[in-house]
């Protein structure tokens, strides 16, 4: 092995790779660089658009406030439950 290495062997073990491998390295880099230009537009189209808070109305009207206090609460029974007449229950 040699320990000494001397720029006209750099420059040309550089030039013999680059001249055995420069479709591939093209290929890379353009595949690359189409995936980056990809990523970057998919993110830029699927970004939501930031909205400014919309101020919320939380007053009601008295006459939806009086029907709310005339429901009835689930644990209360109502005992005056008929059925119409003429009519047959099917689920007996």
């Amino acid at each position: 092995m040699k320990a000494d290495l001397s720029l006209p062997q750099l420059t040309a073990a550089l030039s013999r790779f680059l001249h055995r491998y420069h479709v591939i390295l093209f290929v890379l880099t353009a595949v690359g660089g189409l995936a980056l230009a990809n990523f970057m537009l998919n993110q830029a189209i699927n970004e939501k658009p930031i909205e400014p808070p919309q101020a919320v109305s939380s007053s009601f009207d008295q006459e939806t406030m009086d029907k709310i206090d005339q429901l009835n609460e689930s644990s209360t029974q109502s005992t005056n439950f008929v059925l119409p007449s003429g009519r047959i229950n099917p689920f007996i």
